[in-house]
């Protein structure tokens, strides 16, 4: 073992893990590892890292503890990989079986999988490996399995008119006792009554909305956020979210708010995927009457009827493709601008002004988007310009780039020589014990101050190694950077591949001022800082 380097113990446990098979419990798991580690000599006084992914799908590697472990094994950090068996690093057949048969064999990673009995240290160009793929075609399958046992279970649930996800609607809240009934939650139905009152009144949903924001009325995910609801609903830059249209139309088309029952709007697209796609509502689940009304039958139609005939606005030119697309912000409350106007002559435009005047926004301010265009190319191009025009900053960092790391590659050297020294005398120390030379008292006192040697010195030496890639990184990028402005320091027109390599954001506070976030700032600035020194 490579003493430098980590032992990385790898635990998982998913939400269907945990319904099926309590024996996979994350501290059943650290047990059997850690009784293994303390039965191998060749472990002895290693150096552990624990990575944990609890509630967590093995169907897929988007797992934030499977991705800290990998990134350390990026880094060189880890020397070994131990499992409680292989359906805990992962349950997808293709993904598993690229790691353990090519990946970690080519990069010297030992892995271990105990309850199945593997080492990769015993098998290595052996034919015993054939059983590790059928292993993990075998736990795909029961992974496949048990997701398709979950949701017969959810739809037999959803049949009989059972709520089943774990968050209600606005306007309900679950029964205490019985979590697949809902109530009504009266603070929040008020609101819902109010809202459909003030559209049977020809209210339009603008103007409803634009009451509520001054009534400082909590929307439904500030409503939620206050009640102690666990999920986090989202809020644009941390402000208390604001009623829009968006938000009214959306409650004035949920049937629920009938007393009707919903369920399979959604489904997953892939097994260990969150994507899913909205199903034809043709194929949902529909129970009328189910739990109490907040509004009724004709409110609802009434009001859906109102909706339809409202005039259609014309639309502008397909929105993704556009070269700001989700890029443009109001600088006054930091929302999304607007995108409207003629397919020919489309303009940006605050899209809260008409719901509230808290932030000061401006309602009849409208932003066209060929002149921002314009003006944002013309910016970007003279920082391009002042980049590659300054030949000092150039040749410096080319210069950066030849110059070796001679005198911190000694010390890193030097620093290794000590660490096997210091590591040599705590064996030695270790065998004068076990021949009885010296009591365990002094042995213990001894081996403390060695290992605080050990450790001051592997911490200095990774210091040294994480500045030295920074620094290097640094004046990568700055090559980068070069190629990509090179690339483009002629543009005459601002196209989406442009402004997605060059703009992370524009913020927007009147005709005539305007504040760009460049992908590059940041990164500029630290190069900048670094060859200056």
């Amino acid at each position: 073992m490579n003493m430098n380097r980590y032992i990385a113990n790898y635990l998982r446990l998913s939400q269907d893990d945990n319904n099926f098979d309590e024996s996979n419990s994350i501290a059943n798991q650290r047990e059997i590892i850690k009784e293994y580690i303390y039965s191998c000599e060749e472990f002895v006084e290693v150096r552990i890292l624990e990575f944990i992914d609890d509630g967590y799908s093995g169907t897929n590697f988007n797992r934030p503890g499977i991705k800290k472990l990998l990134e350390a094994v990026k880094k060189g950090e880890i020397d070994c990989i131990i499992v409680k068996d292989l359906s805990r690093f992962g349950r997808n057949y293709l993904e598993v079986s690229k790691y353990i048969e090519q990946i970690f064999p080519y990069i010297g990673i030992r892995f271990i999988a105990i309850n199945d009995n593997y080492d990769s240290n015993n098998h290595k160009g052996t034919t015993a490996e054939i059983d590790i793929p059928i292993r993990n075609m075998i736990n795909a399958m029961y992974s496949i399995d048990i997701s398709k046992k979950v949701k017969s279970v959810k739809q037999a649930k959803m049949k009989q008119g059972i709520f089943a996800s774990p968050f209600t609607i606005y306007g309900y809240k679950k029964d205490k006792i019985d979590k697949g009934y809902l109530l009504i939650d009266e603070p929040a139905a008020i609101i819902v009554r109010k809202i459909f009152r003030f559209m049977l009144d020809g209210n339009a949903v603008s103007k409803i909305a634009a009451t509520l924001n001054k009534e400082c009325v909590p929307t439904p995910s500030a409503y939620k956020n206050k009640n102690g609801n666990k999920k986090n609903w989202r809020n644009i830059n941390n402000k208390e979210s604001i009623w829009t249209s968006t938000t009214i139309f959306r409650i004035l088309k949920d049937e629920r708010y009938t007393g009707t029952f919903i369920g399979g709007m959604r489904e997953i697209i892939k097994i260990g995927r969150n994507e899913s796609i909205t199903k034809p509502k043709e194929e949902w689940i529909r129970i009328p009457n189910i739990h109490p009304a907040i509004i009724t039958h004709e409110q609802f139609e009434t009001v859906n009827k109102m909706i339809q005939k409202s005039p259609s606005k014309t639309k502008t030119k397909k929105t993704s493709n556009r070269p700001l697309y989700k890029k443009v912000r109001c600088g006054k409350c930091g929302y999304l601008m607007r995108y409207r106007g003629d397919i020919n002559n489309p303009f940006y435009s605050c899209a809260i002004a008409r719901y509230t005047d808290e932030h000061g926004c401006n309602k009849g301010i409208i932003i066209r988007e060929k002149k921002l265009n314009e003006t944002i190319l013309s910016v970007l191009i003279t920082q391009i310009k002042l980049f590659l025009d300054s030949e000092k900053i150039l040749q410096m960092t080319k210069n950066k780039i030849n110059k070796p790391f001679i005198a911190e590659d000694n010390f890193i050297l030097q620093t290794d020589e000590e660490i096997k020294k210091f590591q040599l005398e705590k064996r030695k120390l270790y065998e004068r014990y076990k021949n009885e030379e010296i009591n365990q008292l002094l042995y213990l006192h001894e081996r403390e101050q060695l290992e605080e040697e050990i450790n001051q010195k592997i911490k200095t030496r990774e210091e040294l190694i994480s500045r030295q890639q920074n620094h290097k990184n640094i004046v990568e990028s700055a090559q980068q950077f070069s190629k990509t402005f090179l690339k483009y320091q002629s543009a005459t027109e601002l196209t989406k591949e442009i402004a997605d390599n060059f703009i992370k954001s524009v913020d927007v506070y009147d005709v005539d001022r305007i504040t760009i976030k460049f992908v590059f700032q940041d990164e500029m600035e630290r190069i900048t800082q670094t060859i200056q020194k």
